[in-house]
C-alpha cells in the first residue's frame, strides 16, 4: 500500500490577539489502487438513457460523464460520438475518444480533423487531443490543419517535437503577423532544446514589440520559471537546463 506524506503551512490569528500564531499541520494519506477491480458496463447504463433525453442540460451531463470515463466496454458509443449527427455529441467526442487510449479511438479524431470546418470547437479539440499523443504519425494533418487558420500550431508543435521546428522556421518569414506570432509561440510547445536558440534571436524584437513578448513567453513556457537575461542563462545552463514539455510539472520533492 503506498504512502504520502503532505505537510502544508498555515497562519492563524486569534481575534483577541495581534500575534499571529505559526501553525504546522502535518497530514499522511494511505492511498490503495486495486487494478483488478473493473466495474460492470451495467453501471454506465442510467447515463446512457439519459443521451436520449429531451433536456438539454440533462444530454450534455450525460455525455460529458461518459466522455470523462469512457470505459474501454463502450466504446462502440464513444466512437460514435465522432460520427453522431447530435452536434452535442460531437462535442464530447475529442475528449471521449482520447481518453479511450486505443488504436481506432486515437485515428477518430484525425478524420474528425479533416471533416470539421477549421476554427470550429470539434477541429480545435481534434488538433489537441492529437497534439497530446506525441505521435509523429499526425504532423501532416495537423500542420494542414493550421495552416487553413493560422493560429492551431501548438498543436503540430506538441505532437512533433524536434520535428516539428522546420515547418515553424518557415512560418517565421511569414508576412501575416498572426501566423509569426503563433509560430513563436509554438516553439515553446515542442520540448526541444533545439527550439531555444531560435527564441533566442528573437527577443530583440525584429522591429515588432509582439515577437519579443511572444519569445519571452514561450521560453517561459519551457523552464517554467523568469529569467531577466536570457542569453546568460543559456550560456551558463543551456547543456543541462530542463526543458518542459506542455502538461510536464516539475519533479515531485519528497519531504523529510
Amino acid at each position: 500500500m503506498p504512502r504520502v506524506r503532505s505537510r502544508t503551512h498555515r497562519w492563524l490569528a486569534r481575534a483577541c490577539s495581534p500575534h499571529p500564531i505559526n501553525a504546522e499541520v502535518q497530514q499522511t494519506l494511505h492511498l490503495r489502487v486495486d487494478v483488478a477491480i473493473e466495474l460492470s458496463p451495467k453501471i454506465h447504463a442510467p447515463n446512457i438513457q439519459q443521451l436520449a433525453s429531451k433536456e438539454e442540460t440533462v444530454r450534455r451531463e450525460a455525455a460529458r460523464t461518459l466522455a470523462m470515463l469512457a470505459p474501454p466496454a463502450l466504446e462502440p458509443l464513444l466512437l460514435g460520438f465522432a460520427t453522431s449527427k447530435d452536434n452535442m455529441l460531437r462535442e464530447f467526442a475529442p475528449l471521449a475518444l482520447a481518453n479511450l487510449w486505443t488504436k481506432a479511438s486515437l485515428a477518430a479524431p484525425a478524420q474528425m480533423l479533416r471533416d470539421s470546418q477549421p476554427g470550429t470547437y470539434e477541429s480545435m479539440m481534434a488538433a489537441e487531443r492529437l497534439g497530446e499523443t506525441h505521435d509523429p504519425a499526425w504532423l501532416q494533418p495537423l500542420l494542414e490543419d493550421a495552416d487553413q487558420h493560422g493560429v492551431m500550431y501548438l498543436a503540430y508543435a506538441e505532437s512533433g517535437g524536434d520535428a516539428a521546428i522546420p515547418a515553424l522556421l518557415v512560418r517565421l518569414h511569414s508576412q501575416d503577423p498572426g501566423i509569426r506570432d503563433a509560430a513563436i509561440y509554438a516553439l515553446g510547445s515542442t520540448g526541444s532544446p533545439v527550439a531555444v536558440p531560435v527564441l533566442l534571436s528573437l527577443l530583440g524584437g525584429q522591429g515588432d514589440p509582439n515577437t519579443a513578448i511572444t519569445a519571452n513567453v514561450a521560453l517561459m513556457r519551457f523552464t517554467h520559471c523568469w529569467q531577466s537575461r536570457w542569453q546568460r542563462w543559456w550560456c551558463a545552463s543551456g547543456s543541462s537546463a530542463t526543458i518542459y514539455r506542455p502538461g510536464a510539472c516539475v519533479e515531485d520533492v519528497k519531504l523529510p
